[in-house]
């Protein structure tokens, strides 16, 4: 399991209520961060290339905050968040093989 799919199946470990916007919160985050020490992580490029897909998948605004979209589309709730995992796996199951 991905620490992304860890972080969309065990909510509860990293964020306080479990809704989408602190999941994305974090996640963003916790990306930055990582970006500062260590560029070339596998993680950063696999949540950019999910967040590129799910942009052409859910036809996102790129000129809008996906964040905010994301939300708007899918709901605040942990509902969200399964729906988003759901999306994650779809994504994942091409991206790994390309890999």
């Amino acid at each position: 399991m991905s620490f992304l799919e860890h972080v969309l199946t065990q909510t509860h470990l990293y964020t306080n209520t479990g809704v989408l916007s602190e999941v994305l919160l974090f996640m963003g985050g916790y990306v930055l961060a990582l970006r500062h020490v260590d560029r070339e992580n596998a993680l950063l490029h696999e949540w950019w290339a999910f967040l590129n897909w799910l942009a052409g998948r859910l036809e996102l605004d790129p000129a809008r905050s996906w964040a905010a979209q994301l939300v708007a589309l899918l709901g605040d709730s942990r509902e969200a968040v399964a729906k988003l995992r759901s999306l994650y796996l779809e994504f994942s199951a091409t991206y790994k093989k390309a890999q």
